[in-house]
């Protein structure tokens, strides 16, 4: 579900008969966006920079653009049938579960299933961020409140924290632990997967959501959390 588009539409839900759930003004009202023109099921929507629009991923991997007031059919914003980023097409039922769009309105990225993360430019479609993870099949992608961070969260519960400020820097993004080994979380777990979603609470912190049903904070600024191990030390 997304929540608030910028206009008269306060939330809207894709539904598995292609239509879209929207809820609307304060009194919330209810109505139903009839289907896209493309036979794709939906998979995730985000918030589109513009009134009642709104950016919505489909089962190929396709990311359309539509104006959920009006109800007519979307624009396409990536077609999954075509090569990116040097990568092959990845039309396989699986793709774009998860997308974001960044605060200031230039960043779209969605979830691939190869080791590719395409950060498209809603300004400029030619000239996309190319990112390379060491492994493929991302579940959860997001961009820091600042539009200067992107997190992905991949299949084998491993976090990527990729500096968009410095793009050329993609083949070396941070890697904090998603969940420590030492966690109640990851041993309850297991050998099972750990994590199922991220989020960031502000531009230093993410959290990140897990099987057991825990939430772990990461703090990504080391200058915080020394200041704030400091603060915990105990005086003779």
């Amino acid at each position: 579900m997304s929540l608030q588009l910028s206009g008269d539409i306060r939330a809207a839900v894709p539904l598995s008969d292609k239509t879209t759930l929207v809820l609307s003004g304060p009194d919330l009202r209810d109505a139903r966006v009839p289907a896209d023109s493309i036979p794709l099921d939906q998979w995730g929507l985000v918030p589109a920079p513009a009134a009642n629009r709104a950016f919505v991923s489909y089962s190929d991997g396709t990311i359309r653009r539509r104006d959920l007031g009006a109800g007519g059919p979307g624009t396409t914003v990536f077609d999954a049938k075509t090569s990116i980023c040097g990568a092959a097409p990845t039309a396989d039922n699986n793709g774009a579960k998860s997308l974001d769009v960044s605060a200031d309105g230039k960043w779209l990225v969605a979830t691939r299933t190869d080791a590719q993360i395409v950060v498209h430019n809603l300004a400029d479609p030619s000239k996309p961020l190319c990112l390379a993870l060491p492994a493929p099949d991302s579940k959860t992608v997001a961009f820091s409140p600042d539009s200067t961070q992107l997190a992905i969260l991949s299949a084998t519960d491993r976090l990527y924290v990729f500096d968009l400020a410095h793009p050329e820097n993609g083949d070396h993004p941070r890697r904090p632990p998603a969940v420590p080994d030492n966690s109640p979380a990851a041993i309850a777990s297991g050998h099972a997967r750990t994590t199922s979603w991220l989020a960031w609470r502000d531009d230093h912190t993410l959290l990140v959501a897990t099987t057991a049903g825990l939430v772990e904070s990461i703090n990504l600024d080391p200058a915080a959390w020394r200041a704030r191990v400091d603060t915990l030390g105990f005086t003779p």
